[in-house]
């Protein structure tokens, strides 16, 4: 037997129906509202949305575990595209000297910036990174984001890389669909400060061939 959702009683339903390509300008207030809508889905897939009059009544429908949203808006959810998801501790002396009118490049020298979060992740064990990582991806769900993608880049060293992409890996589907993205090359770490091309040398033959072997 298919597995089937009527979920019903939305005050708004919004399909943003259209032809797929990017939207500018008027478009991008065009968000195909149906008023007082219904939607089914079957084995996981949305196989009719429309007025609730039309959508209850179809067979399908009948048949189908129901959920009601009691006057909700029902719509997609929100996909982050970039997002610094394992960062150990935010940069709150960073914040404290950016509003004090100090620059980035200032913040960097005295120790601030990305440096900062290196050390900081550089620190974490595995298991601090997944509960601070944990806590943000819940608090992403409860504002309607369902898919995001999340970068390691915050370690800068073989070790802590492959350790914040098993954290990545760890959280796929808790609650969010997650697309991790190796940034490796996101700066020049301390230890290679001055080598820059040495340090691109030692990601493409260390690194990254852990990575795609550890299937990361």
């Amino acid at each position: 037997m298919p597995n089937r959702l009527l979920v019903r009683g939305a005050r708004q339903l919004l399909t943003l129906r259209g032809s797929g390509a990017p939207r500018r300008g008027a478009e991008l207030g065009d968000l195909s509202i149906i008023e007082n809508g219904a939607m089914l889905v079957e084995n996981g897939r949305v196989t009719a949305v429309g007025p609730a009059s039309r959508i209850e009544n179809l067979t399908a429908a009948r048949r189908a575990e129901e959920l009601h949203v009691r006057g909700r808006v029902v719509m997609p959810g929100f996909i982050d595209s970039h997002t610094h998801l394992l960062y150990a501790a935010p940069r709150l002396d960073d914040f404290a000297m950016r509003i004090s009118g100090r620059s980035y490049e200032e913040i960097a020298a005295a120790g601030g910036g990305i440096a900062s979060t290196v050390r900081k992740v550089r620190r974490a064990s595995q298991s601090t990174l997944r509960a601070q990582a944990l806590r943000e991806l819940w608090r992403m769900a409860s504002c309607g984001t369902t898919t995001v993608e999340a970068k390691s880049g915050y370690a800068l060293d073989a070790a802590g890389e492959l350790r914040c992409l098993r954290v990545l890996a760890s959280l796929e589907g808790e609650p969010l669909e997650i697309l991790p993205t190796f940034l490796g090359a996101h700066a020049v770490p301390p230890e290679f400060e001055g080598r820059a091309d040495a340090y691109i040398d030692y990601l493409i033959a260390e690194v990254m061939p852990a990575v795609a072997a550890k299937k990361l």
